[in-house]
């Protein structure tokens, strides 16, 4: 699926506006910070009061020809699954303190498959305009030899990243106020965007008997959503974006610019 431009949908995060709980796109609150100091909260960071541990299991899926086992909650839902892969529960209402090192997985997710800014959570471009985004050497792998997401040969300036869109009137308080965006941080633009794969924990079932109960091999590990023998396994926390057509602020290509294509930078 190719993205290109803003969505034309705005965050439907289900939460609710006014002095109640919850968050509202383009509203951005205020964190005490420091001594006495505030500084806003991005749309797409987690709380404290979201947080969910309901408990994993594997179940046995018989409704394929050979026995397959499959990640599950304990108590199953079916809007748990997003295109067959399992991912994490967070509850969506804006309760409790920052985490300022933890992303809402449905938040993440939302501003990544609608293209909204992080900060903000309303659209990061007007429909059909350049998206632009943030990379850091952490959060973006730049790649050489892709496709574009028409299946064209592609200009080369291509590359993945688990980090959302940021609109313009968001960019100068993003890099002001983000310490982790001080470090290797460059503003660019995508001609078009597309999910690709998730981050999520790796697991594998117990042994013997206690085959039901999760023992976790990995965490933070890339899933292509095409690497389907491996979705039953996975718990995802994040959706990756391929971004096509990169360039940096004031003209150029920008994807080596943040991390040379087939460089070792990764989306973590």
């Amino acid at each position: 699926m190719r993205a290109s431009g803003a969505a034309s949908s705005g965050a439907s995060s289900g939460a609710s506006s006014g002095a109640g709980p919850g968050l509202r796109a383009g509203v951005i609150p205020l964190a005490a910070f420091g001594d006495g100091g505030e500084i806003p909260v991005p749309y797409v960071i987690a709380r404290s009061g979201e947080l969910v541990n309901d408990p994993l299991l594997f179940a046995m899926d018989w409704s394929r020809r050979r026995e397959v086992l499959y990640l599950t909650y304990a108590s199953r839902r079916a809007a748990d699954w997003v295109g067959g892969i399992l991912r994490a529960r967070v509850l969506d209402s804006g309760v409790g303190d920052p985490l300022w090192r933890q992303v809402n997985t449905v938040r993440q997710w939302r501003c990544m498959s609608e293209l909204l800014c992080q900060v903000c959570g309303l659209p990061a471009a007007e429909p059909g305009e350049p998206i632009p985004w943030i990379l850091t050497e952490t959060a973006f792998h730049g790649l050489a030899g892709v496709p574009d997401a028409d299946g064209g040969a592609g200009n080369g300036d291509a590359g993945d990243t688990n980090q959302p869109p940021t609109c313009r009137r968001c960019i100068p308080s993003a890099l002001a106020f983000c310490p982790r965006l001080g470090v290797s941080a460059e503003v660019v633009t995508a001609g078009s965007a597309e999910p690709v794969a998730v981050l999520g924990e790796l697991f594998q079932p117990g042994e013997g008997a206690g085959w039901r109960w999760p023992v976790s091999v990995g965490h933070n590990v890339y899933i292509g959503l095409d690497e389907f023998a491996r979705h039953p396994r996975v718990l995802a926390t994040q959706l990756v974006m391929r971004l096509h057509d990169i360039r940096r602020e004031g003209g150029g290509a920008g994807a080596g610019e943040v991390a040379g294509a087939g460089s070792s930078a990764g989306v973590s």
